[in-house]
């Protein structure tokens, strides 16, 4: 590399024999911010998707075998709006897509997710319906957030 920089510094005039067309540095400075957003959608949505299959299977081996099902529904239905948003933010706003992130994280993430803080006493059934319950209430702000960005 260095002897590139040597070769050019000493040979610059042959460099500058034109001036750059107008606007031809943002043309450029465009292309690359775009295949940089792209590039970096595509990173998210796969990371996303892997972390919500991730969680899917855990919650899958932990939780009683009724319930099970259910909640891998919802983290599949979550994970799949997860990937619309992050879809149409990177098309539609880029700039945005780091605070749209931390809002997904703030809607979905859970430091003990409730399936683990249910008393055990409590039957199967109104296990099942205090889960569908709070998963509707996270995926329709998901559902929210979404229409939001989409205006």
């Amino acid at each position: 590399m260095t002897e590139l920089e040597r070769y050019i510094s000493s040979n610059i005039d042959a460099f500058d024999c034109e001036p750059i067309p107008e606007g031809g540095k943002e043309r450029f400075m465009d292309a690359v911010r775009q295949e940089r957003r792209k590039n970096r959608i595509q990173v998210v949505s796969i990371a996303f998707t892997g972390m919500a299959a991730c969680i899917a299977i855990i919650m899958a081996i932990l939780v009683e075998p009724d319930i099970s099902k259910e909640l891998e529904r919802h983290y599949t239905r979550m994970a799949m709006k997860e990937n619309e948003i992050l879809t149409i933010v990177g098309r539609e706003c880029p700039e945005e897509t780091d605070m749209i992130m931390n809002t997904l994280r703030t809607i979905t993430a859970d430091a003990i997710p409730l399936e683990e803080q249910l008393p055990e006493e409590l039957s199967t059934k109104e296990k099942s319906r205090i889960l569908n319950e709070y998963y509707d209430l996270k995926y329709s702000a998901l559902e929210n957030l979404m229409a939001n960005i989409s205006r």
